[in-house]
């Protein structure tokens, strides 16, 4: 019984529609998680396993440590430790995730935000090596949150979209780009002021989300490996249940030239976004935007 309802558990987070969502539970599940197995180790008054567990997931900056424990330049992005630290991480991705999926629909957002905490944490490791100041405290400071990853996702709306406008309590409406460019210049400035390693890595996370984005501009699509994997996913799962049926991928064929038709089209709307900003477009393109993103 207990095989089965995780088997549910897991088929409903594979196919959910909205990767936004599933990012969100990831990380609700993992502090869940977390504090469980925290909460245990302490009862049985043995901490110091739980820290070295954690050790497994979080980020270290000394490189022998990363090196033999590589996957964490990914897991550390969905490990906290602090109700508020996951609070504040996850309000922040869904809402910049809301207007990144808008755009850009669905499935660029894994990539991006794993891309993200990995140029945060890579960010990271190489500046706590290379500046004397954070070099001489390489061995203990380790890292977690999704912070890196949040922020690619907001730097990555914020160049595609600059000129759009957020309303902020007691403040009113503010463009999108001075969000981000204050929340990078609070990050600069606060590095002195402690917890260094997590502002530098928002840093890394941030150059990735706007090379993402200008690349995307100029043609080159840095989530293409990800997307190949969903595509040879999804074509392993069609062969499975239409092996032999030679009349079914025929009629195939005409979907396929739609969906590029629509693609085409999509990256038409987006190319005069980024050149003349969404309020150029007009009502029909709005709409046609807006229920692509829908069905993404």
């Amino acid at each position: 019984m207990a095989t089965g309802l995780w088997y549910d558990i897991k088929t409903q987070f594979i196919q959910s529609s909205s990767k936004l969502t599933q990012i969100i539970v990831l990380n609700v599940a993992v502090f869940v998680l977390v504090g469980i197995l925290r909460l245990f180790f302490f009862v049985t008054n043995d901490l110091a396993s739980f820290d070295l567990m954690t050790d497994y997931i979080s980020l270290s900056p000394y490189i022998p440590n990363w090196l033999t424990r590589i996957w964490t330049t990914i897991t550390y992005a969905f490990v906290h430790f602090s109700f508020f630290h996951l609070l504040f991480n996850m309000l922040m991705l869904y809402w910049m995730g809301i207007i990144f999926t808008e755009f850009l629909g669905e499935k660029k957002i894994w990539p991006v935000y794993l891309m993200s905490a990995a140029s945060g944490g890579i960010t990271y490791i190489a500046l706590y090596n290379l500046i004397p100041v954070f070099s001489a405290s390489s061995q203990s400071p380790t890292m977690i949150g999704a912070s890196a990853g949040v922020f690619g996702v907001m730097l990555a709306a914020a160049t595609l979209l600059p000129d759009y406008q957020l309303s902020l309590l007691l403040i009113g409406p503010v463009r999108l780009k001075w969000i981000a460019l204050a929340l990078i210049i609070l990050d600069i400035i606060s590095i002195p002021l402690g917890n260094a390693g997590g502002h530098i890595a928002h840093l890394g996370g941030a150059f990735f989300g706007f090379v993402f984005i200008k690349s995307l501009q100029r043609g080159v699509d840095l989530s293409s490996w990800w997307l190949l994997f969903q595509r040879k996913q999804k074509k392993r799962t069609h062969l499975n249940v239409h092996i032999g049926s030679a009349t079914r991928r025929n009629k195939e064929t005409p979907r396929a030239k739609t969906d590029r038709d629509v693609q085409q089209r999509v990256d038409t709307i987006l190319d005069k976004i980024s050149k003349s900003g969404y309020e150029s477009l007009s009502q029909d393109e709005k709409t046609f935007l807006f229920n692509y993103s829908n069905k993404k």
